[in-house]
């Protein structure tokens, strides 16, 4: 019982209405060739019939701990649910439509071990589900550079830098390292950018940081933000909870003074100005015709730094100074500039030269 009771590694597996995918991830999670692995499930309120699903593997394996959420919270509380649970040395995150491979938390668990690392970074594979049910391999994503940091603040400011991404699902924490990122944020519905939010206080407490290029976990493109397809304004709004995860992120770290220096303040609104970008290309560019006016105006009142998202719009998307349905927002938020901006402001100057340059060379077109 004893591996039972001190497991060396907790995969913690947030579930949604996965019922038709949720086998795959737990024989993965289940099948971990090191014995000393727990799998804590947290049923998010699902309306299909994941519960049923996880009470009956937990009721026939005691390696599975299954707990359920009142209602549907997301996917950030759904994690925390798990993090409070979870009695392992190192925690993994698996999402219910991936898998892991079967020796992930043993190798990763003695790099980590032998390493003394709070964070291991590993490589993915991506695959797409056929109509049968089977699996189709697309490819590994970028291969992740060999590499160890190690010193206070050093892997928040490689973070920063772009030196690695911020992915739960691709890293071995140390647990340690989680409940200080734990007890440091706060919990709020976020079903896209909770990664990231979560992922800025773990980088801050941690140490020591390995990256290694073997890929270990196994990622579903066939659903989510890759996936084609029209979404509509709901689901949409949804997934804009990216924004209230960048505000909550930005909050954290100017509570603890990383934004006082002039470079990690640029490298963060960089960061932004990416995730804004992500936002829009692929999934407001996914809206039907005819809803995107409404919804463009709820990115615009949602988003905690406006003039960073229209600045990232209009400065890095050029195709979009050629799109007549992004030009009819653009009017829109013209109009509404005295309500929004000082009169004088540079971002409304910014923006009103770019509309008038705009209008001069539609009219000399022949």
């Amino acid at each position: 019982m004893s591996e039972l009771e001190h497991p060396k590694v907790s995969i913690i597996l947030p579930v949604y209405n996965a019922g038709a995918v949720l086998n795959d991830a737990l024989d993965s999670a289940l099948g971990q060739t090191l014995a000393e692995t727990e799998v804590i499930a947290v049923d998010d309120g699902s309306q299909d019939e994941s519960a049923a699903l996880l009470r009956k593997r937990a009721e026939s394996d005691q390696r599975l701990r299954f707990f359920q959420q009142g209602e549907n919270r997301g996917t950030l509380a759904a994690r925390n649910r798990g993090l409070r649970e979870c009695r392992g040395e190192y925690v993994m995150f698996l999402d219910p439509d991936d898998f892991l491979e079967r020796n992930a938390a043993a190798e990763l668990s003695a790099l980590a071990d032998a390493a003394k690392a709070d964070v291991v970074h590993f490589g993915t594979k991506e695959f797409v589900r056929k109509a049968d049910g089977s699996r189709q391999a697309l490819y590994n994503w970028t291969v992740p550079e060999e590499k160890r940091i190690s010193g206070k603040g050093t892997v928040l400011r490689d973070l920063l830098q772009g030196g690695h991404n911020w992915s739960l699902c691709f890293k071995l924490i140390r647990t340690e390292v989680c409940r200080k990122a734990l007890n440091a944020t706060d919990e709020f519905f976020c079903i896209m950018g909770e990664d990231l939010y979560f992922y800025l206080a773990a980088a801050y407490f941690a140490e020591s940081f390995l990256q290694t290029g073997k890929a270990y976990y196994n990622y579903d493109t066939t659903i989510g933000i890759t996936a084609p397809g029209t979404v509509s304004p709901a689901a949409f709004q949804r997934t804009a909870t990216l924004l209230d995860a960048l505000a909550q992120g930005e909050k954290f770290l100017r509570e603890k003074g990383i934004l006082a220096d002039p470079v990690s303040a640029g490298e963060w609104q960089t960061l932004m100005r990416g995730q804004y970008l992500i936002l829009w290309n692929r999934w407001y560019s996914r809206l039907a015709p005819g809803t995107r006016g409404e919804t463009g105006e709820y990115l615009l009142h949602h988003a905690s730094n406006k003039e960073l998202l229209l600045v990232s719009l209009l400065d890095e998307n050029n195709y979009l100074r050629e799109n007549e349905e992004f030009l009819k927002f653009a009017r829109g938020i013209y109009e509404c500039m005295n309500r929004i901006f000082p009169k004088n402001s540079w971002m409304r100057l910014k923006l009103k030269s770019w509309y008038k340059k705009r209008k001069i060379r539609r009219k000399e077109k022949p």
